[in-house]
């Protein structure tokens, strides 16, 4: 019998015989039972959720770009002293 892959899926799938949960995101709970539509058998689930940020200037910010390139100056200038005190 192959090994059926259901975690960490993009649907939910029933553990029992592979059946996918269509449109698994339109369930409002982040957890709960469900009884598999092929075999019959009732699981659990549970949503997994990642969330990460981005942030950039806005483009109004009048100093966005020599802010930006005053870090870099900084960034290469702590690389050097890095290197040199390596040697």
């Amino acid at each position: 019998m192959a090994d059926i892959d259901h975690e960490y899926t993009r649907e939910i799938v029933c553990p029992g015989c592979g059946d996918e949960l269509g449109d698994s995101w339109e369930l409002s709970d982040d957890d709960g039972d469900e009884q598999c539509g092929e075999c019959g058998i009732t699981f659990t689930w549970e949503r997994h959720v990642e969330v990460t940020y981005s942030t950039d200037f806005a483009q109004f910010e009048p100093n966005r770009h020599s802010h930006r390139a005053e870090l870099g100056r900084r960034h290469a200038a702590e690389h050097a002293r890095r290197d040199k005190g390596a040697l």
